[in-house]
């Protein structure tokens, strides 16, 4: 089952049904939940740092003998501070799963086949994904940058 939000009436209903026999699992199922909850809506710092402080004081998941592990690693302040430093900033997201697939591909490229670690067989590869693709436009730099903002719009009419 997916995260609670997602889901509807009926499968709520299951998912209660479900849990009630086990409630270690139900704990595992609430702290999963408030996990996903933490960056809900990309909240302010000082939002995300209080769930996240409420989130690691309750009891039941102290308590609990499987979140044990995982309450660990979450409890450490310096992770949450990387994890959670985009939300300073409004024009950066959390994620981009275009810049980890080109991540990706490169790694690949770079694991398989070791000639293209030299510098010149890099810039061919780098000028090959430019005539393919084209370079991108000045507006296009800049939005994937900045997100779109409204001097650009202003620039183009």
């Amino acid at each position: 089952m997916g995260r609670k939000e997602k889901l509807n009436e009926q499968q709520q209903e299951r998912l209660a049904v479900l849990m009630k026999p086990h409630p270690e699992l139900a704990v595992a199922r609430r702290f999963m939940d408030e996990f996903y909850g933490l960056f809900n809506g990309k909240p302010r710092p000082s939002t995300a740092k209080s769930r996240w402080q409420l989130m690691i004081a309750r009891p039941e998941y102290a308590a609990s003998p499987i979140l044990k592990r995982a309450l660990k690693i979450l409890k450490d302040e310096v992770k949450f501070n990387k994890v959670s430093l985009y939300l300073n900033f409004r024009n950066l997201d959390s994620t981009s799963n275009e810049v980890e697939r080109d991540n990706r591909g490169f790694r690949k490229r770079q694991k398989t086949h070791y000639r293209f670690r030299d510098k010149a067989s890099l810039e061919a590869l780098l000028k090959r994904g430019l005539v393919e693709a084209g370079a991108p436009t000045k507006r296009e730099r800049l939005t994937r940058r900045f997100g779109n903002p409204n001097w650009i719009k202003a620039q183009a009419a």
